[in-house]
């Protein structure tokens, strides 16, 4: 109204007035979308809620085909109350071509011991060559309430980064222990610090991560999602294991807080060389997608620690938590039953701190 007997009182044209009133209006509400109030409001939004997902190219990639039916699957799960809770978890597993056996094995007992009383999404991430097996692999997850499978796929380039290449060269043939191929480093170092980068994987909040031969021999009758959450934990597992490769990896994590002036939550207690077998293990994805741990991955990486060393996923994710997240939120399932590489948890030594 102001501007209006300005433009009256100066005598304006009509048509200069209108379009003057018009420029100034985008302006205030420019500013408004602008305006640092806008930006706090996001920002206390944010706070409140887990820590946002981290996407690779995140104004670039393409929604699939599988992320569409992924959405799909999960509104559907939400209106006909499959699962049993409101918790945006997933069950999430790196597939390979040599191993579709085991693979089979493994989603057989997943779904039959568990995920067909839940009704979880899976992803299965997987190289080029998995292709042929997709199909076979879906019709498992398939739910004959929804009339859809909550087995679900995303392609993943397993190569040695050009970035390492540049900088330290092809990677050494040989590393430590039996398992040292370029594509089981490839494998560590996706299940570390990649795979939470996918973008299939913003749309969730907790995670259980599997192995294609982890195998869950008896019926769990909780959900492992809520368990984790009452308990008020932020990562749960079932057992560890002296890790032969881990070797400087505690070195390295010492001199990185030394470094960055980082006071531990439980460091100091670890037993050396001693990681959570985190072939099976439920985890809050705040945690993987705090800075502090995206800060000790890049640091990881810089090091070339998991192609020129042999870094193996567990002792890094290990090292990590027990600098960043509190002991009282570390949870070992004592009521799991699980079995991997013939090794059956009930049958190992699970105490991990002094």
């Amino acid at each position: 109204m102001a501007l209006w007997k300005y433009f009256q009182r100066n005598r304006l044209t009509s048509t200069m007035g209108i379009l003057l009133v018009a420029a100034a209006t985008a302006l205030f509400w420019f500013g408004q979308l602008q305006s640092p109030a806008g930006s706090q409001n996001l920002k206390t939004k944010n706070s409140s809620s887990a820590a946002p997902p981290i996407i690779r190219d995140e104004h670039l990639f393409n929604i699939t085909a599988e992320d569409k039916s992924l959405q799909q699957y999960i509104k559907l799960a939400s209106e006909h109350n499959v699962t049993t809770s409101s918790l945006r978890a997933v069950i999430t597993i790196l597939a390979y071509k040599p191993r579709e056996k085991k693979l089979k094995h493994c989603l057989q007992k997943l779904y039959a011991n568990f995920n067909n009383q839940f009704g979880y999404p899976v992803i299965l991430f997987h190289e080029a060559d998995f292709q042929p097996y997709l199909a076979a692999v879906r019709s498992t997850g398939f739910n004959p309430l929804l009339n859809l499978s909550s087995i679900f796929f995303q392609q993943v380039d397993m190569s040695v980064p050009s970035s390492y290449i540049a900088e330290f060269g092809q990677p050494p043939k040989k590393g430590c222990g039996a398992k040292n191929s370029i594509g089981y480093r490839s494998m560590c170092r996706f299940q570390a610090k990649l795979i939470y980068e996918e973008p299939m994987m913003r749309h969730f909040d907790y995670q259980l991560r599997l192995d294609d031969d982890s195998v869950l021999e008896k019926p769990i009758s909780f959900d492992l999602f809520a368990a984790l959450r009452d308990a008020r934990c932020s990562y749960g597992y079932v057992q560890t294991i002296l890790d032969s490769c881990a070797h400087n990896t505690f070195q390295v994590a010492a001199d990185y807080m030394r470094m960055r002036a980082i006071s531990p939550t439980f460091f100091d207690r670890l037993k050396r060389n001693e990681v959570f077998f985190n072939n099976f293990e439920v985890s809050s994805l705040k945690v993987w997608r705090s800075q502090q741990y995206r800060d000790f991955l890049e640091h990881v990486d810089s090091l070339g620690g998991f192609y020129t060393h042999r870094w193996g996923d567990a002792p890094i994710k290990t090292l990590a938590l027990s600098m960043i997240v509190p002991e009282t939120e570390i949870c070992k399932f004592n009521n799991v039953t699980y079995k991997h590489h013939g090794l059956n948890n009930k049958r190992l030594k699970t105490e991990f701190l002094h």
